[in-house]
């Protein structure tokens, strides 16, 4: 069960022939809605008009949602284990792995309180062109355009979420390589991709330039929006060590006030760690019971 070998430099983003446009066209037929299971595409006239009614927490709630699934995506390209996720790409272990670790926890966290990106609002409009004529239900009875969703949280923030951004770079590159993934009920397109499709995913987002990102959207190209691209081009480039930092790491079962686990970190069963040592017996005292040269 272990993942093939990645692929090295073939990925090439002028070689992926998907006729963006006509994606596009399709999905504007289709609403991305949140179900029980996540979110999926289904027929527009299946969902009742966007209430009048302020609605950003909703919004700011269903936008985190879809970050929160598509990051353990990642945890589970990075680690598999034995999870949902794992199983959908065809790669998975009987064992824990980095859902289990909550890596999607810590890649949001660490993500949005640390990186945040001040002045992006144009780039992630620009990264949500694939699902700007979806609908996203809010889980009263109501929907709203998705892209509309993403505008009013973002305009009620200084700084855009860089899980955020990734989410949208991910989840536009996941519809590229595979268009049939919007139709999924594991919360993002990117969750619905195999193991080899999420490496093809990667694969664009490491291509030397912006091409990768122009798939997803035409509007990349504005002067404005280069400086960040490059930004969040490095950041997800380093996705995977994150990932895989929290996955074997200790955040999610450490206790913050007493600083102690409060269980055994998925980490450390998946790499057979018993835990700290202080001292071993075989190295207290001296050899033989010995006090000095002078009695060897």
């Amino acid at each position: 069960m272990t993942p093939p070998p990645r692929p090295q430099g073939d990925v090439d983003p002028a070689c992926i022939d998907v006729q963006r446009r006509r994606i596009l066209k399709q999905m504007g037929a289709t609403a991305w809605v949140s179900t029980p299971a996540g979110i999926a595409l289904v027929g527009a006239s299946a969902h009742a008009q966007t209430s009048s009614q302020p609605v950003l927490e909703r919004l700011a709630a269903r936008l985190n949602l879809v970050s929160r699934h598509t990051m353990a995506g990642v945890a589970a390209f990075s680690v598999p284990g034995n999870d949902l996720y794992s199983m959908a790409q065809g790669q998975w272990e009987p064992t824990p792995g980095g859902v289990s670790a909550r890596t999607d926890a810590f890649l949001g966290y660490m993500f949005d309180n640390y990186l945040p990106l001040p002045g992006a609002s144009q780039l992630a409009t620009a990264l949500a062109e694939p699902f700007y004529r979806t609908r996203m239900r809010l889980g009263d009875g109501t929907s709203t355009l998705f892209g509309s969703a993403i505008e009013s949280v973002l305009s009620a923030l200084d700084a855009v979420p860089l899980s955020l951004l990734l989410t949208l770079m991910l989840n536009g590159l996941a519809v590229v390589v595979r268009p049939s993934s919007a139709l999924t009920l594991l919360g993002a397109p990117f969750c619905a991709l195999s193991w080899q499709d999420k490496a093809k995913v990667f694969g664009l987002i490491e291509a030397p330039g912006d091409d990768g990102m122009r798939l997803i959207s035409d509007k990349l190209m504005d002067p404005l929006s280069r400086t960040a691209v490059g930004y969040v081009q490095l950041s997800a480039a380093g996705l995977l060590t994150f990932a895989a930092a929290g996955a074997y790491g200790e955040w999610a079962a450490i206790n913050p006030l007493t600083r102690r686990l409060n269980f055994t970190p998925v980490g450390w069963q998946q790499s057979k760690y018993e835990g700290p040592s202080i001292g071993w017996n075989e190295f207290k005292g001296y050899y033989q019971d010995r006090r000095s040269a002078d009695h060897a």
